[in-house]
């Protein structure tokens, strides 16, 4: 197994665990995110962007 098969099964592995959040809107909330699984998701991405270091750079590359 090399790199490009080792990031292809991480792809989906990551996009299998988002899929199986369920996101659907909730027409009858006034709030945002309107369902849990929302929230859930976007904390989700929100530890995976940390982990990784992208909104660090991110920020650096805003202030510079």
């Amino acid at each position: 197994m090399n790199s490009a098969d080792i990031n292809q099964q991480q792809l989906l592995d990551r996009f299998l665990q988002y899929v199986r959040i369920g996101t659907a809107a909730n027409p009858e909330s006034d709030a945002y995110p309107s369902s849990p699984g929302q929230l859930v998701l976007g904390k989700l991405l929100l530890n995976q962007l940390l982990s990784l270091g992208v909104l660090k750079m991110l920020s650096k590359t805003i202030m510079d």
